[in-house]
């Protein structure tokens, strides 16, 4: 059973449906929300939740992001990070967009369990 934690539409930002990139506060909950990505995508590799199943892409989908790639431990193949590409649509208009990051490394810390 997924914690209240790892759902978007319970714990994310959702309020945030205009990122102003000069915004610090802005660029703070949407770096937070990817670091959080990368705790969900562990969590569903380790309760085998797949497709429809899967908690973890909303976090950056919700902020126009992409998953490129996840960064896999060798010993015991948990993921430990990601790179994710900023993909607005063309049809995006936001003044600020020229500040906007065009990649982000996001890591997770200790998953106690």
């Amino acid at each position: 059973m997924a914690s209240e934690r790892e759902s978007f539409d319970l714990s994310g930002p959702l309020y945030l449906t205009h990122v102003d990139w000069d915004n610090p506060n802005h660029r703070k909950s949407v770096a937070a929300s990817l670091v959080q990505g990368v705790y969900v995508l562990e969590k569903d590799r380790q309760d085998r939740r797949e497709g429809t199943d899967a908690l973890a892409s909303p976090w950056w989908v919700f902020f126009n992001f992409q998953l490129l790639h996840k960064l896999v431990d060798d010993v015991d193949s948990s993921i430990f990070g990601a790179i994710y590409e900023f993909k607005p649509p063309s049809t995006y208009c936001n003044v600020t967009l020229h500040r906007s990051p065009h990649y982000v490394i996001a890591f997770r810390g200790t998953i106690t369990k």
